[in-house]
């Protein structure tokens, strides 16, 4: 009998309810505690100068990856490098929003990384687009479209404090 319920069987040979509930409810908890802890080491909560810090460091490598495929006009030369800088601009999106900002600053910092992501995704995508279609009009009205979500995106991130994004 003292086998039997050590082993977690009853004195019939039954299994104990009792312990195979609190053996799912125990490993339910270290899951759930593991789930956490991964979670948290993944994406730490950032300070605003961590954040900042963190997101103009991957600011400023894409924009020295850019520097070295420039020039990145005229239109010839935008249909060559296009695919090339919109990749660039697209990694660099993805470390930026895989960043954590403070609680008190996601909004803001989200507003930032749209205006970002519609720069890249719309005017970036739009212009290398033309590029590659040989189109002189459209190249330019594409151009001037992406010259303003460029604009609002750099004064997005000056006024955030990204001064590296504000630049790339």
């Amino acid at each position: 009998m003292i086998v039997a319920a050590a082993n977690g069987f009853d004195s019939e040979g039954r299994r104990d309810r009792v312990e195979d509930e609190v053996r799912v409810a125990l490993t339910i908890a270290m899951v759930a505690a593991l789930a956490g802890a991964g979670a948290a080491s993944a994406r730490p909560q950032l300070t605003k100068p961590q954040y900042v810090a963190r997101a103009d460091a991957i600011c400023a490598a894409a924009h020295a990856r850019i520097l070295r495929i420039s020039p990145l006009a005229p239109m010839a030369r935008t249909a060559k490098v296009g695919d090339r800088w919109l990749a660039i601009d697209r990694n660099a999106l993805a470390s930026l929003r895989a960043l954590s900002p403070p609680a008190s600053d996601r909004a803001r910092a989200s507003k930032v990384l749209a205006l970002t992501d519609k720069t890249i995704n719309t005017g970036l995508a739009n212009l290398v687009k033309a590029a590659k279609a040989h189109s002189a009009a459209g190249y330019a009205a594409a151009g001037a479209v992406f010259g303003q979500l460029l604009r609002a995106s750099h004064s997005a991130a000056a006024r955030y404090g990204l001064s590296a994004c504000s630049r790339w």
